[in-house]
């Protein structure tokens, strides 16, 4: 099970990348 740190980070990380994507 994730930590809810490393899921808040992966999370972010994925915005992130859509964000770039845009």
């Amino acid at each position: 099970m994730l930590s809810c740190r490393s899921f808040y980070i992966a999370y972010c990380s994925l915005l992130s990348a859509l964000c770039l994507f845009e």
